[in-house]
């Protein structure tokens, strides 16, 4: 019995020494970054000079792989399922892992059960758009106007579900405003909308807003949260203005599959925070001042990811916003 033991002890050490191992010689091959979004735009800007300033740190390729398709849901269920080894990861975003989950009961992944969060890389606010041509100067005078006609003032948003529908459910909430939402196929097609007159209102991030604002083709009313962005110095924020609650702001984070070993984690936890604070990975992310660059540990992220979640739990029980 005693040497069973003993032997069964020396291949437990003998698992944990080469565990060890491997971690210690993490990374030795290529490093695969699930990004649940489409190529382009604000999420594969960052995914990408994120990635290539991982590789140049740890000496390995990093891979950005583009997985597209129920506004970021099928990515990350792929991305839940590979091996916790440190060698797929995931960009979660406020959709895949703060609206989604609120909305669909049978969604193909847990945000928190089957994820290990690594660090929150950016946020980025939305902002109340108008056309310039329109009379709206305030959030006030928008939603004033609302209120003194019979039928629902048309707003667009980037579909059904999706953060710029769900931010102006939870404006419409709490001003009183009468909307009805008109759901198009993304930001750009809302944001014209808005300058041709279809409709008079959309949230927008800032990045998108940002040269149509320039532009004098839209007015920002507020952007989401406590302040003010570098980008729209001008634009009061929604705190400001009386609105503290409208604190949307579209969030990127880097995750791997649960049970990676906790030492990876914190190794691309570490690596991650020494890409942002890299003063030409900064420049390039937010060239305009359009979103703030963030980092820090671990339990920042999660707490972060439970926080979003609960927001938008409440958006859609007080909307009565069904999935479609």
């Amino acid at each position: 019995m005693r040497h069973t033991c003993l032997a069964l002890l020396a291949t437990a050490l003998v698992g944990c020494t080469s565990l060890a191992t491997a971690q210690s010689g993490y990374p030795a091959r290529p490093i695969q970054i699930v990004l649940p979004a489409p190529p382009g735009g604000y999420y594969d800007r960052v995914a990408r000079i994120l990635g290539n300033q991982l590789s140049q740190q740890m000496g390995v390729p990093v891979v950005i792989d583009n997985k597209d398709g129920a506004n970021g849901a099928i990515g990350s269920a792929l991305a839940a399922r590979a091996a916790p080894d440190g060698y797929t990861l995931v960009i979660g975003a406020i959709g895949p892992f703060g609206i989604a989950p609120a909305l669909d009961e049978k969604l193909q992944y847990d945000p928190i059960k089957d994820f290990a969060p690594i660090a929150l890389l950016t946020t980025m606010p939305t902002t109340l758009l108008v056309s310039a041509s329109s009379p709206y100067k305030t959030v006030r005078d928008f939603v004033a106007a609302t209120k003194s006609r019979t039928q629902p003032t048309l707003y667009g948003s980037f579909g059904l579900g999706t953060s710029s529908h769900l931010t102006m459910e939870r404006f419409r909430v709490a001003t009183g405003a009468k909307l009805s939402n008109v759901p198009y196929r993304g930001s750009p097609p809302a944001i014209l909308a808005v300058v041709s007159g279809e409709v008079e209102a959309t949230f927008s991030n800032v990045q998108d807003a940002l040269p149509n604002v320039r532009g004098g083709k839209v007015r920002a009313l507020a952007v989401a949260g406590n302040k003010r962005v570098a980008a729209l110095p001008d634009t009061p924020s929604f705190a400001e203005v009386g609105l503290p609650q409208i604190d949307s702001s579209n969030w990127l984070g880097l995750l791997a599959p649960a049970k990676t070993p906790p030492a990876i984690v914190q190794r691309l936890n570490t690596e991650v925070n020494k890409a942002l604070a890299d003063a030409d990975v900064r420049r390039q992310m937010a060239p305009a001042g359009e979103l703030l660059i963030l980092g820090g540990t671990v339990a920042d992220f999660e707490k972060h990811m439970l926080a979003d979640m609960a927001r938008w739990k409440e958006v859609v029980k007080a909307g009565n916003i069904k999935k479609e």
